[in-house]
């Protein structure tokens, strides 16, 4: 005999249409009533929901027309366990479901074929049975399809792949009809169809070629481990609960925990509702709060212990393996955050260990001074007396720590370019490596530029040329191919606007941005304007082909061997050194189009307008600033709007103006500063993306050093210390400006942890994209084309990030003897650097192209500005501290240096921008012996043709299949490897990567 207040279990909830109330059918034969209520009650209250407990009629138990026609055919209740599989669930009052298994299907592709057509018939819902472990998930995605459809809110086109995108737990239509969806090889399916008649379940069985099987067979055959990765679910969760049930709460079938739980119910599945939380009697008020939580906050208090399991992930993948997975440029990339710890360690032991005591150990210098000083300083050489002769140490640190530099650069060089070599070697074949860029071609009345081209080539390279592609001026047709994209974009939108609610037609007004103007069908205005702009494209590419002024004095020109390519691209062609210009083509993913329509003998001057330009921009930066900071205080505002002064006064507004809006406005100059700067390059007509950048980056390092470097030294000497200037006879100046160096390290340091540090953190968060991303997917998006674009995480911006490390290796070698305090916060940045921008290449960042690492020779050459800079400055400190007899010994340091630079410049930068013809020799020989027969025309025929003449095709075959075979790839990645997905340029437009669609070579 049980006591009264023993815990029930109920196995199975039935519905007594008669009477339109539930009954429940207890362990045991336990009687019990069929009031609601009473149902509650005698459930086990800390296994429900207090919502339901509370209010029952909120989760639809009391509707009849919410039942389970047939015994539920999974192994939970013992009374459903029957050989007979049953087929037809009642889901949702008078809806049925059908359901049928089958294995060893053999016709999936066709299905899927007739599923992505639209010609399934009869239409059924065919899922991945693999993936499905009962079949209760099912009826509670069918459910959910059903709530949608009566609220006309389906996000599907149809109720059958609603089912499959509600099973499936992913937001994005076309995902999860790939990961639930069956595909062209699945053997394992389930066919649900809803409302099927008697005819249409014969012809369900009829469609899939396959063997049907029991419906419990289910749970046997279901890939367990794939459904826990397919919807995250955690040994915690299957503690506590079954499969099923996990996959129900993960994709949230049924609108939350106690949504959940209601579904249960309300399909009369009474088993699952107080089986998820068996064993495990807690409140589920609490355990709701605690699955909030759990959605912003990782409870997992485990996990934070290895927060940083991803450091050593990044830095395992060895560097070989690293540069076939992102490239030389990446690689390179890296190597200078290196470079900044090869250099800047040891300067750190070594002066801690000598300059820091010397420092340290006057303590009367700065007391006695009338300028103002910090701690740091006592550290730094402002605390060393004037004409001792402890500046001896400086000056031997000096020459200690500019050896040390020119070692680090000079073995730094020589594997830099032992590596380029060694990767122009070994890389696959590319367009590029046979392909020269002629400019300049002189014009001939008898005949066309193509003509001229091939007359010449075939006369003075007869044995190597073999083909060429003239340049033509598409910038005109690339606007309208943009445009025709934008407009088949905005087609596509209201089309699947369209199709989830055919009832109602939607609409647009033609005015600008659609905010005013005449209404008219967005879907056939759309369709208008596409037909218009490929009326209007057709049309310029006919004009393009015909009009000769189209066609610029330039040509990709293609050669039979590499060697015939170097020979071109590194010699004279003619007596006129201004005429037959010829250089290396860029690879075709690194050809910046809108520039080849640039005529050559324009470039000298837009050069000279963007120099005069960029000098006003950087030594007259602060004006504009200045300016707009005038008007950004009450007084300014005030003289401009005097109409607004009662609500400038009132006090948060003026709060606001005073202390934020100058810091905002000279955020917002600096944030737009690398666009103006890459506007600047690309107006000097610089061909390749590549060049662009490297151009940009330089732009940027020189208003760096004048702006954030020389500028806060000196304009900041100038307001700091006015007081004692006024104080001060003229004489005494050029002592205060030398000692105010030093002083400015506190300013500097501080730079460095908000800008370097907060600048890394905010890396490894990818907070900007975060933020960008959801600002476009709040206004911009509108199909998952748009959204793919706003989750493009891009590539590293070398215009942008490399000027800013050297502006640090300057901070080093400036304050590395003048105030060794600085040296620990640039190694901290270099260290978290190298890992995070490891972790981000490998995980993250796409490659825009590959240079072989084209930009090193810049990089080197603003690490030399940076050591001289340093000199100069001790140079001028030590003259200020009356250090005559060490002083002098410090001019031989720059000579020195300079000459380091030009030997280093002929030693090594020749492999930078020249190719061996002994390498191109072997090459060609190591290539025609494999391969015989390799047609060369085929390969090159349309690498260098404007991605607008290619009407849409598929160029993203980089590589050959020699590039295919698989590698060990020792780190799994997020993203794939640069030879596999080349992505499309950010800057010229193209769709593709303008990559030629040849036959592969094999090895």
């Amino acid at each position: 005999m049980k006591s009264k207040n023993q815990k029930r279990t109920y196995k199975h909830l039935s519905f007594d249409a008669k009477d339109g109330r539930h009954k429940l059918i207890p362990e045991g034969r336990y009687p019990i009533r069929s009031n609601h209520r009473d149902f509650f009650g005698k459930l086990p209250l800390k296994t429900l929901p207090r919502s339901l407990i509370q209010n029952p009629k909120s989760s639809g138990l009391l509707a009849p027309k919410l039942s389970l026609s047939a015994p539920y055919p999974c192994p939970r209740p013992p009374s459903a366990r029957r050989k007979e599989a049953m087929k037809v669930f009642q889901v949702n009052g008078s809806t049925t479901l059908f359901l049928a298994l089958f294995t060893d299907v053999t016709n999936s592709r066709q299905l899927l074929e007739s599923v992505q057509a639209g010609k399934l018939e009869p239409e059924v819902a065919l899922l991945n049975a693999s993936l499905i472990p009962d079949v209760f998930p099912i009826l509670a995605a069918a459910h959910k399809a059903l709530v949608s459809k009566s609220r006309a809110s389906l996000t599907t086109r149809t109720l059958h792949s609603e089912l499959i995108y509600n099973y499936s737990g992913s937001k994005h239509i076309t995902e999860s009809l790939k990961r639930c969806g069956i595909s062209d090889d699945t053997t394992y399916v389930l066919a649900a169809r809803f409302a099927a008649s008697h005819d249409e379940m014969k012809d369900v069985e009829k469609l899939i070629k396959g063997k049907e099987i029991d419906l419990l067979e289910l749970e046997g055959r279901a890939n367990n481990a794939q459904i826990q990765k397919h919807y995250k679910i955690t040994p915690q969760e299957l503690a506590i609960s079954s499969l099923s049930d996990a996959i129900g709460f993960s994709t949230n079938l049924s609108g939350g925990r106690e949504g959940f739980v209601a579904g249960c119910l309300s399909l009369g599945l009474v088993g699952v509702a107080a089986a998820p939380l068996k064993g495990l009697y807690i409140e589920a008020h609490h355990y709701s709060i605690r699955a909030f939580v759990r959605k912003f906050v990782n409870l997992n208090l485990s996990s934070y212990l290895r927060f940083l399991g991803w450091m050593p992930a990044a830095l395992r993948m060895p560097e070989p393996e690293l540069i076939n997975h992102a490239g030389l440029d990446s690689v390179v990339y890296l190597r200078i955050y290196l470079i900044g710890l090869k250099l800047f360690v040891p300067m750190a032991i070594l002066a801690f260990a000598v300059l820091v005591p010397i420092n340290w150990t006057n303590t009367d210098t700065l007391k006695n001074s009338e300028v103002e000083f910090s701690n740091i300083d006592k550290l730094s050489i402002s605390n060393i007396p004037l004409s001792s002769q402890r500046f001896w140490a400086h000056l031997i640190m000096a020459y200690i720590f500019t050896s040390w530099t020119c070692y680090v650069l000079f073995k730094e060089y020589e594997i830099v370019a032992s590596m380029r070599l060694h990767f122009l070697a070994s890389e696959k074949r590319r367009p590029d490596q046979f392909t020269v860029l002629v400019r300049n071609v002189p014009p001939d009345p008898d005949e066309s530029i193509s003509e001229l081209v091939e007359h010449f080539f075939l006369v003075n390279h007869r044995d190597h040329y073999l083909t060429h592609q003239v340049v033509y001026n598409a910038n005109k047709l690339a606007k309208l191919v943009k445009k025709k994209k934008q407009m088949q974009n905005w087609h596509d939108y209201y089309q699947l606007k369209y199709d989830k609610d055919p009832s109602k037609r939607p609409a647009v007004k033609t005015g600008f941005l659609g905010l005013y103007g005449e209404k008219v069908d967005a879907i056939d205005f759309y369709k208008s304007k596409i037909d218009e702009l490929s009326k209007k494209e057709t049309t310029e590419q006919e004009m393009i082909k015909k009009d000769p002024k189209s066609i610029m004095p330039a040509a990709f020109v293609s050669f039979r061997t590499r060697w015939g390519a170097a020979v071109c691209a590194q010699t004279q062609q003619t007596r006129n050194p201004t005429l037959w210009l010829t250089e290396w083509a860029p690879e075709p993913r690194d050809v910046y189009w809108q520039n080849l329509a640039i005529p050559f003998v324009s470039l000298t001057v837009r050069r000279l307008i963007i120099a005069v330009a960029f000098f006003f921009l950087t030594f007259f930066f602060m004006v504009p600033i200045a300016f707009v900071q005038s008007l950004a205080n009450i007084e300014g505002i005030e003289k401009v709007v005097p109409f607004l002064k009662p609500i400038i006064e009132v006090g948060t507004i003026k709060s606001f103006i005073q202390g934020f809006l100058p810091g905002i406005v000279l955020k917002i100059f600096l944030i737009l500063l690398p666009t103006i700067l890459m506007f600047m390059s690309k107006f000097e007509g610089f061909t390749s993306l590549s060049a662009l950048e490297r151009r940009s980056a330089s732009k940027y390092y020189l208003f760096l050093l004048v702006n954030v470097f020389l500028g806060s030294i000196i304009t900041g000497t100038a307001f700091q210390q006015l007081n004692s200037f006024i104080h001060q006879s003229a004489n005494e100046i050029p002592r205060t400006i030398g000692v105010s160096i030093p002083q400015k390290a506190t300013f500097f340091i501080t730079y460095i942890m908000v800008d370097g540090w907060a600048g890394i953190a905010g890396e490894i968060l990818r907070l900007k994209p975060l933020i960008i991303y959801h600002l476009k997917n709040f206004f911009l998006v509108k199909t998952e084309k748009d959204r793919e674009e706003a989750m493009d995480p891009g590539s590293i911006d070398f215009a942008s990030f490399e000027p800013k490390i050297q502006l640090y290796f300057l901070l080093g070698l400036v304050y590395a003897v003048v105030t060794p305090f600085l040296l620990p916060f640039i190694i901290i940045f270099f260290a978290l650097a190298f890992v995070v921008f490891r972790h981000q290449i490998i995980n993250v960042y796409n490659q825009e192209y590959e240079s072989g690492a084209a930009f090193w020779p810049d990089v080197h050459r603003r690490i030399i500005t940076a050591l001289i800079i340093s000199q100069l400055l001790l140079l001028g400190l030590l003259s200020t501290k009356h250090a005559a007899n060490s002083t002098p010994l410090l001019l031989v340091l720059p000579v020195l240096t300079i000459w380091f630079h030009r030997f280093c410049k002929s030693r090594y930068e020749p492999a930078f921008v020249k190719y061996p013809l002994q390498e191109a020799m072997m090459k060609d020989t190591l290539e025609h012996a494999r391969e015989p027969n390799l047609d060369l025309r085929a390969y090159l025929l349309n690498a260098y043709v404007h991605p607008v003449f290619k009407d849409g095709e598929d160029d993203d075959n980089f590589s050959d299949d020699g590039e295919q075979v698989c590698e060990n790839v020792l780190v799994p990645t997020k993203r794939q490897s640069r030879k596999n997905t080349p992505v499309p340029s950010k800057y010229n437009g193209s769709s593709s990567p303008s990559l030629p669609d040849i036959p592969k070579e094999e090895l």
